[in-house]
């Protein structure tokens, strides 16, 4: 995780893509991108400087 971003409570972080272990319907390039969750979400969260495995569920509508 490079950086996180709050707005509202929309959150958002930048995060550098090491590694994609599995993915079929949506593609997960290598690269930085923005990951955006929900303040409400359940999981602990996510701090800048830290290495993190990410799973969920995949939707190709909202990739």
């Amino acid at each position: 995780v490079k950086e996180i971003k709050t707005r509202n409570h929309d959150l958002s972080a930048i995060v550098e893509v090491k590694d994609v272990l599995k993915s079929s319907l949506v593609h997960i390039p290598r690269d930085t991108v923005t990951l955006y969750y929900n303040s409400g979400c359940l999981c602990p969260p996510l701090a800048a400087n830290e290495e993190y495995i990410i799973m969920g569920y995949e939707n190709e509508e909202r990739s």
